[in-house]
């Protein structure tokens, strides 16, 4: 970890108006402890969908420290043909905004899951991602909110349905003529 950020410079004020002139001054930066945390969309139990049909989505955080994550806010991008119905796992979930607030403080070395409930509503393909919006500490190797998807804080899946409605309810079936074959 490295030391301790330094800025330096030189004051150059009129003596004349009380000030001092050509004097160094060195201020020390506050070390701010990193959380490293990561974000994931864990999308592998999801089987073929139906238009209709509501999914798990599996979400994680990890914080690989060194210090403890908090004020942690996940922001998922659910496009049209996507709601999110129901979260349930670490934290809470705004289905109105689809912002996971996760576990706060989240500990050095620690993960904070949960299952995202989404239905679809479309045969077409479509794309969705979440990434770390909000954290109140530095992060070493990723930056919030930025949409960088190279990083470690942002994570996307895709999906489509074969456009077969789910038919819920009773199914009725009229069989007029029944013919044998040879």
């Amino acid at each position: 970890s490295p030391g301790p950020e330094f800025l330096k410079f030189e004051l150059l004020l009129d003596d004349q108006q009380g000030r001092l002139s050509g004097n160094d001054v060195t201020i020390e930066l506050a070390d701010i402890p990193a959380a490293d945390l990561s974000f994931d969309i864990d999308s592998s139990g999801v089987g073929p969908l139906q238009v209709g049909e509501t999914f798990i989505l599996d979400l994680s955080v990890t914080n690989a420290g060194p210090a403890s994550a908090t004020g942690g806010l996940v922001g998922m991008n659910l496009p049209a043909g996507l709601t999110s119905v129901l979260f349930v796992g670490d934290g809470s979930y705004n289905t109105s905004t689809n912002e996971w607030t996760f576990t706060d403080p989240l500990l050095s070395g620690s993960s904070a899951t949960g299952q995202l409930f989404v239905q679809i509503f479309t045969p077409d393909p479509i794309a969705l991602s979440g990434e770390i919006i909000a954290s109140d500490q530095n992060d070493p190797d990723s930056t919030p909110n930025n949409g960088a998807t190279g990083e470690d804080d942002y994570d996307e899946a895709s999906f489509d349905a074969n456009g077969a409605p789910i038919i819920s309810g009773p199914i009725i079936v009229n069989v007029t003529e029944i013919r044998s074959t040879p």
